[in-house]
């Protein structure tokens, strides 16, 4: 849980196209056990709506989008962004069969009609690494923490620039992690190289180039 909420603060570091979250103590109390009480931790996640008025924009639908619908600078952070956290559960063109675009994202109105697309749910990235998340083998996967970049090809600067979000934020990335006081240290170490095992590859042209840059998919495809 702490780990999924870790994963919405980073998201909150380079775009304001993000779900705020806020953590708290949840008492629940079995009436069958005598109205016997536990504790957990949870937190909340801001409502869709409240998220389009924050950022005085409008909530879209759509059946399916094609790439080029996507406004570039806001897809492109996004799907580095998945890429960070090493989830492949999402799409930002199409919604579960017979139902509404999009898969764990929700769509806000950009300029001149493109499409804003702002992810959510999270559990099944390498990040959260959670016991019941499935690899995805056919993308190459072994286990969930094997990255694999799904953004679509776009002219430059915005892969370029979507990188050097996350560059300058890298410092306070770290921090979050440092000041999540409910990581037990295990867990924070691991944590750690994860998110050094992603900026290592955004520091090495040759890792970057074969995960990232060549990576994408095609527009269109």
């Amino acid at each position: 849980m702490f780990r999924e909420y870790l994963a919405y603060q980073v998201l909150n570091l380079v775009t304001d196209a993000s779900f705020n979250v806020r953590l708290l103590e949840i008492e629940y109390v079995d009436q069958d056990r005598g109205g016997k009480a536990m504790t957990h931790p949870g937190f909340f996640i801001e409502h869709k709506s409240r998220l389009a008025k924050r950022l005085e924009a409008e909530l879209v639908e759509h059946d399916r989008l094609r790439p080029e619908q996507l406004e570039p600078v806001a897809a492109s952070l996004a799907e580095l962004y998945q890429f960070f956290i090493s989830n492949t559960d999402f799409s930002f063109i199409a919604g579960p069969v017979n139902d509404l675009c999009c898969h764990n994202a929700v769509l806000l109105a950009g300029q001149d009609g493109q499409v804003i697309p702002v992810p959510y749910d999270f559990d099944a990235a390498g990040l959260i690494d959670a016991p019941y998340a499935i690899p995805q083998t056919a993308l190459g996967q072994r286990n969930v923490r094997d990255r694999v970049f799904r953004g679509f090809c776009r002219p430059e600067p915005y892969l370029s620039d979507a990188v050097s979000k996350f560059q300058s934020v890298r410092g306070d990335v770290f921090a979050l992690i440092d000041d999540l006081a409910g990581l037990d240290d295990r867990t924070r170490q691991r944590v750690v190289r994860f998110v050094e095992d992603f900026y290592a590859i955004l520091d090495d042209e040759k890792k970057f180039a074969a995960e990232i840059g060549g990576a994408c998919r095609r527009l269109g495809s």
